[in-house]
């Protein structure tokens, strides 16, 4: 769990923009699967 969000963590220090929104799109596609 940690370990997952510390990814998530340094994608959105990266991406420095709205992490939401990065999480909606990756949303639709979670529960496609």
């Amino acid at each position: 769990m940690l370990g997952l969000l510390g990814k998530l963590n340094v994608r959105i220090a990266e991406l420095n923009d709205g992490p939401f929104v990065v999480g909606d799109q990756e949303t639709p596609r979670v529960e496609a699967l």
